[in-house]
């Protein structure tokens, strides 16, 4: 006779952030009218680093892992994007650590694709940006192909 024991999965650091729990999307989030994902270019994330861009690697680079949370923060397991600067209609976007509470790093996922940044209603927006460069957000066009983004996994609950 075979005894199997059954072990529930739970999180042994209940401060940390796992990347795939109470998320409404997870892993690589790509551009697909041009095959860029959001990317951390392997900067050291101890300290507030752009947001910057890269060509899709289809899922395998830990780089271009993020999440968007049940709180609304487009994040990684510590830094959350948050915008640099306020006033303009083209702002660039950073990772920092997160704050338990920022409403500047609050995202928003719409149905189109875009991410809106809530607090000020601008898009991620890689229009003219290539490999290396920093994310900006721009006015939100509807169906503007370059604010138009897929996150490789959905939540369902």
């Amino acid at each position: 006779m075979v005894m199997l024991k059954v072990v529930e999965k739970f999180n042994v650091f209940p401060e940390k952030f796992i990347l795939d729990e109470n998320v409404h999307a997870f892993g690589e989030v790509r551009n697909p009218a041009t095959s860029l994902c959001l990317d951390t270019l392997g900067k050291d994330e101890k300290a507030t680093i752009p947001l910057s861009i890269y060509s899709c690697q289809n899922g395998v680079s830990a780089n271009q892992y993020f999440s968007l949370s049940k709180h609304d923060d487009l994040r990684r397991e510590d830094t959350c994007a948050v915008v640099s600067g306020h006033g303009s209609d083209s702002l660039p976007v950073i990772l920092s650590a997160c704050a338990y509470i920022d409403h500047n790093q609050k995202w928003v996922l719409e149905k189109n694709g875009a991410i809106v940044h809530h607090p000020s209603k601008l898009c991620l927006d890689i229009e003219g940006l290539k490999n290396n460069d920093q994310l900006q957000l721009k006015k939100c066009e509807p169906n503007k192909p370059s604010q138009q983004w897929r996150f490789e996994h959905y939540s369902t609950s």
